[in-house]
């Protein structure tokens, strides 16, 4: 389904295949918007061009990558991804996306991951992703093949069992933290292959027990990192940390 001008909206109550939503024309006002109360939506093809936003919501199922090819699923501006059951999956159904701006990721259920890869058209990425479920398993996995990574408020968590793993890849491809970053039951993995990890004044990488693990090309600088058990944050503890090339801020 194609539009010359305008956006589209599309409302169901069951399972939805998009095997290709386009507009035509590259516009602000051109947005995409798919919505099912019951059951999954299976992106093909959802093209926006770089100035529509595109938002997805399964209410009760995924958000799934509907081909076996790694090419674009999503094509827009920004995107807003809410499901219960998952964004994505581990491998060759994690999903595709070509974004310039930004992208929102939540997920509500106890089970389903939340994966997603910028692919190199898109470039620079601004992130904020959640596992909400006090009883989630699900981890947020993203990486971004050729562009920065910027998190941004709410930042990216975990209230479940799963994991964080934010990775830049590209020469000089930075990652820049605003917010915190937070599992309460895994870990939380930040890497940039080929630049700087730069944590904001007052930002927080934080486990519950569970490893942190920060790693970059180039530059390292810290904010907070707190991998104390839970229990263990109730009384004030004095540490030092020496690291060689790392600047605190």
């Amino acid at each position: 389904m194609d539009t010359a001008n305008g956006a589209v909206t599309v409302e169901a109550g069951s399972t939805i295949a998009v095997e290709d939503v386009a507009s035509l024309t590259d516009a602000d006002d051109n947005d995409i918007s798919i919505h099912t109360t019951a059951g999954d939506i299976e992106v093909h093809v959802m093209d926006a061009q770089t100035s529509g936003d595109v938002t997805l919501t399964a209410d009760t199922g995924k958000i799934a990558d509907g081909t076996v090819a790694e090419s674009e699923n999503i094509v827009g501006d920004s995107a807003v991804l809410t499901a219960r059951d998952g964004i994505g999956a581990p491998g060759t159904g994690n999903l595709n996306l070509a974004l310039t701006s930004s992208l929102s990721a939540t997920n509500t259920g106890e089970t389903g991951d939340i994966v997603v890869y910028q692919m190199a058209a898109g470039g620079d990425l601004s992130l904020d992703a959640v596992q909400s479920n006090l009883l989630g398993s699900g981890n947020i996995t993203l990486v971004i093949e050729n562009g920065t990574l910027t998190v941004v408020s709410p930042g990216v968590s975990v209230a479940g069992t799963g994991s964080v793993l934010l990775q830049a890849e590209g020469d000089g491809k930075d990652i820049t933290i605003h917010t915190d970053l937070v599992s309460s039951g895994g870990t939380v993995t930040v890497i940039s292959d080929g630049g700087s990890v730069t944590m904001a004044e007052g930002t927080t990488l934080q486990t519950d027990g569970r490893a942190i693990d920060v790693q970059a090309d180039a530059n390292v600088v810290l904010g907070r990192l707190d991998a104390r058990a839970a229990a263990d944050r109730t009384s004030p503890v004095d540490w030092t940390i020496s690291l060689p090339g790392v600047r605190w801020v």
